[in-house]
């Protein structure tokens, strides 16, 4: 079955690198197909990835035989992720019907729809060439590792889900009765996905008060007092978040720093890109304003997170997939110039990015 997998997804390179190198001329409904077959050759590989026990997988998946052993009772009271019942409900029914391999597969297919969902309505509303779909492809799979995304299951589908809720949110203005509950479903699967909620609540006074956007980058100096605050307050679940930025700040160090230098350069440069967009054209519509005003705040917060990186990787994951509107509007309205040389500065990161993962992953794997 692994073999359909990868040729699916040796298929939808093929258009992917033709699109890139060749130019070839795709259409948005074309685009369509390959991303189906993407889609549908990365669940099949991920449903049949036998993962290393260093792994997080490994656990998921004894956590979910313990659920199968105990039966409901145990899912529902026992279970480490009972207070996050819509994660835990879905361990819960696959460890009834006896299927743990689908779990990565359920996060890849709603993760990747996601993504293909916030491009498809970017390139067709913002009437831009349809090459740009694999650009931006590209770029979430830079910045949000697949295997990181099979692994790891909560923390990306979290934020594959806030960042769709802020489209629709911001963008779309659709219902509110739904944008709610999309954003509570993000935080009953991982708590740090409140960081993109707390964002998008305080908005309105970062707008307001420019001091903060000066603070922004520095708020990391101030984490151990942070942890203190939520540790303190007498609620489980924001005890939770404060417990787990103590264990990301004092638990096992970091191992991605060779790497992470390339992201801070692309965070920088969008960041840097966006500013001097913003300054240059007053005219902007209004709901993309606020969005790009998010986007923003996100970068700072990924960028001064220097003593706790771990924050930055779970804020490139959003910005994967939440960044992609605001890539739109900068080679919508960068000259033609610096546009190439975005283009360039992007494809290089993006290579180096993939190469770390292919050489990170595969000691795994294969040794």
């Amino acid at each position: 079955m692994i073999v359909i997998g990868f040729f699916l997804l040796c298929i939808s390179l093929f258009f992917f690198l033709g699109n890139i190198i060749k130019s070839v001329k795709i259409e948005i409904q074309e685009w369509g197909f390959i991303i189906f077959f993407l889609i549908f050759g990365l669940a099949i590989i991920a449903f049949c990835i036998d993962p290393p026990e260093a792994w997080d997988l490994s656990r998921h998946y004894e956590l979910i035989n313990e659920m199968e052993i105990g039966g409901w009772s145990y899912v529902l009271n026992k279970s480490i992720y009972a207070h996050l019942p819509v994660i835990n409900m879905i361990y819960g029914i696959l460890a009834m019907i006896k299927m743990p391999h689908l779990l990565p597969v359920i996060v890849v297919i709603i993760c990747y729809t996601i993504l293909w969902y916030i491009v498809y309505k970017t390139v067709k509303d913002e009437k831009m060439d349809t090459k740009y779909v694999a650009y931006f492809i590209l770029f979430n799979f830079a910045l949000c590792p697949y295997l990181h995304m099979v692994s790891g299951i909560r923390n990306i589908l979290a934020y594959a889900i806030a960042s769709f809720t802020l489209y629709i949110d911001i963008m779309q203005k659709k219902n509110k009765i739904l944008v709610v509950m999309m954003y509570s479903s993000t935080l009953l699967i991982h708590p740090s996905s409140s960081i993109i909620l707390g964002i998008r609540l305080l908005l309105p006074i970062i707008e307001r008060f420019n001091v903060i956007w000066c603070i922004l980058p520095f708020w990391s100096l101030a984490i151990e007092s942070i942890i203190k605050l939520l540790t303190t307050i007498p609620n489980q679940y924001i005890k939770s978040i404060g417990w787990k930025l103590l264990d990301y700040l004092t638990g096992n160090p970091y191992s991605g720093y060779k790497i992470l230098v390339f992201k801070y350069i692309m965070l920088v440069s969008i960041l840097a890109l966006v500013l001097y967009i913003q300054k240059k054209i007053k005219n902007i519509n209004k709901n993309l304003f606020r969005y790009v005003n998010i986007l923003k705040i996100t970068i700072f917060i990924a960028i001064g997170a220097f003593r706790i990186v771990f924050i930055t990787d779970r804020m490139c994951y959003f910005i994967a997939f939440a960044g992609i509107p605001v890539l739109a509007y900068l080679c919508n309205n960068l000259s033609k110039k610096i546009k190439q040389l975005f283009k360039i500065e992007m494809l290089t990161i993006c290579s180096m990015l993939f190469i770390h993962q292919i050489l990170y992953f595969s000691k795994d794997l294969v040794g």
